[in-house]
C-alpha cells in the first residue's frame, strides 16, 4: 500500500502479474521453532537447507543463519502463549485483513506479538511503518489482554548488494512510530478500495497474453506473507 490511489493500485497490478520465485515460509517456520520450542543451530539449518521449495533453500539458508546470529541479541526470551493467534481488522464492509504475528511470548507477566520476516530488502518507508503499526493497534493492541503488549517486528535485510550472505537485524517496535488516527487510517482504507477497483479495471483492459517462461529467483522481491 502506498500513500496515493494511483500508486496503490499500480502496486496491486505488478502483485497480480507477478511470478514469486523466492519464498521464505520455510525459513520463517524454522524461525518460529527456533522462538517457541528453542530450536538448536544445527537442526536449524538442516531444516533451512533441506525443506520448503527447492529454489529458496538458499535463500532461506541466509535468512535462517541471520536470524541465528542474532538470537541472543534479539532478546526473545518468554513463554509461547498461543498455537495460532490471528485478529482481524476490518478495511471495509467486503474486505477484512487477518492479522497474525508469528508469535505471541509472554514475559513477566507481558504479551509481546513477534513477527518476522525473510526479505532481503525493506522497502517500507515512514508512511507503511505508520501504517503497518496503525494497523497492528486496531487490531490486536486495542484488546484487553494486549493493552500494555509489546509489538515487535524482525527483519534481517541484506547489507552488502553483492553478498547475498551479508544480512543484519532491522527492528521495529510498537511506539516506534507516529500512529494515525482513526479518520486517517479510514481514509486510507477507503482509499485503498478505490485503488482495488482501480486496479481491476487495469488488469480487465489488459490483452490476454500467454504465461511468462518461469524467471530466476529473486530475493529482493518481498512477499507480504505476514502482518
Amino acid at each position: 500500500m502506498n500513500d496515493s490511489i494511483e500508486k496503490t493500485a499500480k502496486s496491486l497490478v505488478g502483485l497480480a502479474l507477478g511470478f514469486p520465485t523466492v519464498t521464505y515460509a520455510a525459513g520463517t517456520k524454522i524461525v518460529k521453532d527456533c522462538i517457541d520450542l528453542n530450536l538448536d543451530a544445527s537442526t536449524a539449518l538442516n531444516a533451512a537447507t533441506t525443506k520448503g521449495a527447492a529454489a529458496s533453500r538458499v535463500h532461506n539458508s541466509h535468512y535462517v543463519s541471520a536470524f541465528l546470529e542474532e538470537r541472543d541479541s534479539l532478546g526473545l526470551v518468554g513463554r509461547k502463549s498461543f498455537d495460532q493467534f490471528v485478529s482481524p481488522y476490518r478495511v471495509s464492509a467486503d474486505v477484512q485483513l487477518p492479522v497474525q504475528p508469528l508469535t505471541v511470548l509472554l514475559d513477566s507477566g507481558r504479551f509481546r506479538t513477534v513477527s518476522v520476516v525473510g526479505w532481503t530488502n525493506v522497502p517500507f518507508d515512514d508512511f507503511k511503518w505508520r501504517l503497518y503499526f496503525s494497523i497492528l493497534e486496531d487490531a490486536v493492541f486495542s484488546l484487553e489482554d494486549f493493552e500494555d503488549a509489546r509489538g515487535v517486528f524482525y527483519a534481517f535485510p541484506r547489507s552488502k548488494k553483492t553478498d547475498p550472505k551479508s544480512r543484519s537485524a532491522l527492528v521495529a517496535e510498537r511506539g516506534d512510530f507516529k500512529l494515525f488516527s482513526s479518520s486517517d487510517l479510514k481514509e486510507i482504507m477507503d482509499n485503498y478500495v478505490k485503488a482495488l477497483e482501480l486496479a481491476k479495471e487495469i488488469l480487465r483492459a489488459k490483452p490476454v497474453v500467454d504465461p511468462e517462461p518461469p524467471r530466476l529467483p529473486r530475493p529482493d522481491l518481498p512477499l507480504f506473507d505476514f502482518l
